[in-house]
Protein backbone atom coordinates (compact mmCIF):
# COMPACT_ATOMS: atom_id res chain seq x y z
CA UNK A 1 0.00 0.00 0.00
CA UNK A 2 1.34 3.43 -0.99
CA UNK A 3 1.56 5.97 1.84
CA UNK A 4 1.55 9.66 0.97
CA UNK A 5 4.65 11.73 1.81
CA UNK A 6 2.75 13.87 4.32
CA UNK A 7 1.26 10.85 6.11
CA UNK A 8 4.63 9.17 6.21
CA UNK A 9 6.27 12.26 7.70
CA UNK A 10 3.47 12.75 10.23
CA UNK A 11 3.81 9.17 11.44
CA UNK A 12 7.47 9.70 12.20
CA UNK A 13 8.47 6.98 9.72
CA UNK A 14 12.13 6.91 8.78
CA UNK A 15 13.95 4.43 6.56
CA UNK A 16 16.10 1.86 8.38
CA UNK A 17 19.85 2.49 8.43
CA UNK A 18 21.97 0.81 5.81
CA UNK A 19 23.84 1.53 2.66
CA UNK A 20 20.78 1.10 0.42
CA UNK A 21 19.08 4.05 2.14
CA UNK A 22 21.96 6.47 1.76
CA UNK A 23 20.25 9.07 -0.39
CA UNK A 24 19.63 12.81 -0.56
CA UNK A 25 16.00 13.67 0.14
CA UNK A 26 14.33 15.89 -2.44
CA UNK A 27 11.45 16.86 -0.16
CA UNK A 28 11.29 20.54 0.68
CA UNK A 29 11.73 21.85 4.20
CA UNK A 30 8.95 24.46 4.08
CA UNK A 31 5.91 22.74 2.54
CA UNK A 32 4.56 20.63 5.41
CA UNK A 33 1.76 23.13 6.08
CA UNK A 34 0.80 23.53 2.42
CA UNK A 35 -2.47 21.88 1.35
CA UNK A 36 -0.52 20.78 -1.73
CA UNK A 37 2.45 19.27 0.11
CA UNK A 38 2.04 15.81 -1.42
CA UNK A 39 1.87 17.19 -4.96
CA UNK A 40 4.90 19.42 -4.39
CA UNK A 41 7.03 16.64 -2.93
CA UNK A 42 5.92 14.20 -5.63
CA UNK A 43 7.19 16.54 -8.34
CA UNK A 44 10.34 17.22 -6.36
CA UNK A 45 11.03 13.49 -6.09
CA UNK A 46 10.66 13.22 -9.87
CA UNK A 47 13.14 16.07 -10.33
CA UNK A 48 10.53 18.40 -11.83
CA UNK A 49 10.60 20.99 -9.03
CA UNK A 50 13.66 22.71 -7.66
CA UNK A 51 13.98 24.78 -4.52
CA UNK A 52 16.78 26.99 -3.30
CA UNK A 53 20.10 25.95 -1.79
CA UNK A 54 18.55 25.70 1.70
CA UNK A 55 15.98 23.12 0.59
CA UNK A 56 13.07 25.58 0.61
CA UNK A 57 10.37 25.83 -2.05
CA UNK A 58 8.58 29.04 -0.97
CA UNK A 59 5.11 27.57 -1.63
CA UNK A 60 3.16 30.79 -1.06
CA UNK A 61 5.42 32.86 -3.28
CA UNK A 62 3.87 34.36 -6.41
CA UNK A 63 4.65 32.83 -9.80
CA UNK A 64 6.43 34.94 -12.44
CA UNK A 65 6.29 34.05 -16.13
CA UNK A 66 9.90 32.87 -16.21
CA UNK A 67 9.34 30.42 -13.36
CA UNK A 68 6.34 28.90 -15.13
CA UNK A 69 8.47 28.32 -18.22
CA UNK A 70 11.12 26.66 -16.07
CA UNK A 71 8.47 24.43 -14.49
CA UNK A 72 7.11 23.28 -17.86
CA UNK A 73 10.54 22.81 -19.41
CA UNK A 74 11.63 20.73 -16.42
CA UNK A 75 8.52 18.56 -16.76
CA UNK A 76 9.25 17.98 -20.44
CA UNK A 77 12.99 17.63 -19.99
CA UNK A 78 13.78 20.00 -22.84
CA UNK A 79 15.77 23.18 -23.39
CA UNK A 80 16.73 25.62 -26.11
CA UNK A 81 19.99 26.74 -27.66
CA UNK A 82 20.30 29.62 -30.06
CA UNK A 83 19.45 33.28 -30.25
CA UNK A 84 16.84 34.52 -27.81
CA UNK A 85 13.43 35.32 -29.25
CA UNK A 86 12.87 38.17 -26.80
CA UNK A 87 14.74 41.43 -26.28
CA UNK A 88 14.54 41.18 -22.47
CA UNK A 89 15.63 37.53 -22.17
CA UNK A 90 19.39 37.50 -22.58
CA UNK A 91 21.14 34.19 -23.10
CA UNK A 92 22.98 34.40 -19.77
CA UNK A 93 19.80 34.45 -17.66
CA UNK A 94 18.98 31.24 -15.77
CA UNK A 95 15.56 31.04 -17.40
CA UNK A 96 16.62 31.83 -21.00
CA UNK A 97 16.61 28.23 -22.22
CA UNK A 98 13.22 27.45 -20.67
CA UNK A 99 11.51 30.64 -21.85
CA UNK A 100 12.70 30.23 -25.42
CA UNK A 101 11.87 26.52 -25.48
CA UNK A 102 8.32 27.10 -24.30
CA UNK A 103 7.85 29.95 -26.79
CA UNK A 104 9.21 27.76 -29.59
CA UNK A 105 6.58 25.12 -28.74
CA UNK A 106 3.81 27.74 -28.68
CA UNK A 107 2.97 27.35 -25.00
CA UNK A 108 3.74 30.99 -24.18
CA UNK A 109 4.13 34.15 -26.19
CA UNK A 110 5.68 37.55 -25.77
CA UNK A 111 4.37 41.05 -26.28
CA UNK A 112 4.08 43.22 -29.38
CA UNK A 113 7.18 45.20 -28.40
CA UNK A 114 9.35 42.07 -28.61
CA UNK A 115 9.65 41.55 -24.85
CA UNK A 116 8.63 38.58 -22.72
CA UNK A 117 8.51 40.32 -19.32
CA UNK A 118 9.93 37.31 -17.45
CA UNK A 119 9.38 38.81 -13.99
CA UNK A 120 5.72 39.72 -14.59
CA UNK A 121 3.37 37.78 -12.34
CA UNK A 122 0.84 35.38 -13.84
CA UNK A 123 -2.88 35.71 -13.35
CA UNK A 124 -4.87 32.53 -12.90
CA UNK A 125 -6.43 32.70 -16.35
CA UNK A 126 -3.05 33.25 -18.00
CA UNK A 127 -1.58 30.34 -16.09
CA UNK A 128 -4.47 28.00 -16.90
CA UNK A 129 -4.22 28.90 -20.58
CA UNK A 130 -0.53 28.03 -20.72
CA UNK A 131 -1.06 24.77 -18.84
CA UNK A 132 -3.87 23.73 -21.17
CA UNK A 133 -1.49 24.10 -24.11
CA UNK A 134 0.95 21.81 -22.35
CA UNK A 135 -1.84 19.27 -21.81
CA UNK A 136 -2.82 19.35 -25.51
CA UNK A 137 0.82 18.85 -26.47
CA UNK A 138 1.18 15.83 -24.22
CA UNK A 139 -2.09 14.03 -24.94
CA UNK A 140 -3.96 13.36 -28.20
CA UNK A 141 -7.33 13.17 -26.43
CA UNK A 142 -6.86 16.67 -25.06
CA UNK A 143 -5.69 17.89 -28.46
CA UNK A 144 -8.83 16.49 -30.11
CA UNK A 145 -10.99 17.91 -27.32
CA UNK A 146 -9.63 21.38 -28.04
CA UNK A 147 -10.20 20.96 -31.79
CA UNK A 148 -13.83 20.03 -31.17
CA UNK A 149 -14.65 22.85 -28.76
CA UNK A 150 -17.63 25.00 -29.70
CA UNK A 151 -16.53 28.63 -29.45
CA UNK A 152 -20.10 29.91 -29.20
CA UNK A 153 -20.94 27.41 -26.46
CA UNK A 154 -17.87 28.46 -24.50
CA UNK A 155 -18.86 32.13 -24.83
CA UNK A 156 -22.32 31.35 -23.44
CA UNK A 157 -21.13 29.01 -20.67
CA UNK A 158 -22.22 30.54 -17.36
CA UNK A 159 -19.48 28.74 -15.43
CA UNK A 160 -16.86 30.48 -17.58
CA UNK A 161 -18.46 33.92 -17.51
CA UNK A 162 -15.80 35.44 -15.23
CA UNK A 163 -12.97 34.50 -17.59
CA UNK A 164 -11.72 36.50 -20.56
CA UNK A 165 -12.82 35.24 -23.98
CA UNK A 166 -9.30 34.13 -24.89
CA UNK A 167 -9.01 32.06 -21.69
CA UNK A 168 -12.29 30.12 -21.89
CA UNK A 169 -10.94 27.30 -24.06
CA UNK A 170 -8.04 26.56 -21.71
CA UNK A 171 -10.19 26.80 -18.60
CA UNK A 172 -12.71 24.40 -20.15
CA UNK A 173 -9.92 21.88 -20.80
CA UNK A 174 -8.36 22.10 -17.36
CA UNK A 175 -11.70 22.05 -15.50
CA UNK A 176 -13.47 19.32 -17.45
CA UNK A 177 -10.86 16.74 -18.37
CA UNK A 178 -11.38 14.53 -15.33
CA UNK A 179 -9.82 11.53 -13.61
CA UNK A 180 -10.72 9.34 -10.65
CA UNK A 181 -8.61 9.88 -7.54
CA UNK A 182 -7.46 7.28 -5.03
CA UNK A 183 -10.63 7.80 -2.95
CA UNK A 184 -12.82 7.34 -6.07
CA UNK A 185 -13.74 11.02 -6.27
CA UNK A 186 -13.57 12.70 -9.67
CA UNK A 187 -11.06 15.54 -9.93
CA UNK A 188 -10.00 17.97 -12.63
CA UNK A 189 -6.58 19.29 -13.49
CA UNK A 190 -7.22 22.47 -11.50
CA UNK A 191 -5.96 22.77 -7.90
CA UNK A 192 -9.35 23.99 -6.64
CA UNK A 193 -12.94 23.97 -7.84
CA UNK A 194 -13.62 26.18 -10.86
CA UNK A 195 -16.06 28.37 -8.94
CA UNK A 196 -13.37 29.14 -6.35
CA UNK A 197 -10.94 30.63 -8.90
CA UNK A 198 -10.55 34.36 -9.33
CA UNK A 199 -9.32 34.72 -12.94
CA UNK A 200 -7.36 37.89 -12.13
CA UNK A 201 -5.75 36.60 -8.93
CA UNK A 202 -2.03 35.94 -8.92
CA UNK A 203 -1.03 32.28 -9.01
CA UNK A 204 1.09 30.95 -6.15
CA UNK A 205 3.96 28.51 -6.57
CA UNK A 206 2.16 25.80 -4.60
CA UNK A 207 -0.93 26.16 -6.80
CA UNK A 208 1.19 25.85 -9.92
CA UNK A 209 2.84 22.69 -8.60
CA UNK A 210 -0.52 21.17 -7.70
CA UNK A 211 -1.92 21.96 -11.13
CA UNK A 212 1.04 20.39 -12.92
CA UNK A 213 0.81 17.32 -10.70
CA UNK A 214 -2.93 17.01 -11.45
CA UNK A 215 -2.26 17.43 -15.16
CA UNK A 216 0.43 14.74 -15.27
CA UNK A 217 -1.71 12.34 -13.24
CA UNK A 218 -4.84 12.97 -15.31
CA UNK A 219 -2.91 12.25 -18.50
CA UNK A 220 -1.38 9.11 -17.02
CA UNK A 221 2.19 10.39 -17.20
CA UNK A 222 2.76 9.90 -13.48
CA UNK A 223 0.81 7.56 -11.23
CA UNK A 224 1.29 7.85 -7.46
Amino acid sequence: MWISPSARAASGWRPPPGRWWNFQSRWFSDVADSPYADAINTLATDGILNGDSSGSFNPTGELPRAQLCALMAQALGIGYTGESQFSDVSADRWYASAVNAMAQLGFVEGYSDGTFQPDALLTYEQFITFMSRLAAYLNLDVYEYVKDQDTQALAEDAELAAFSSWAKSGVDVMARMMRSSADDSVVSMLPVALEDINPQATVLREEAAATLNNLLQTLGIIDY
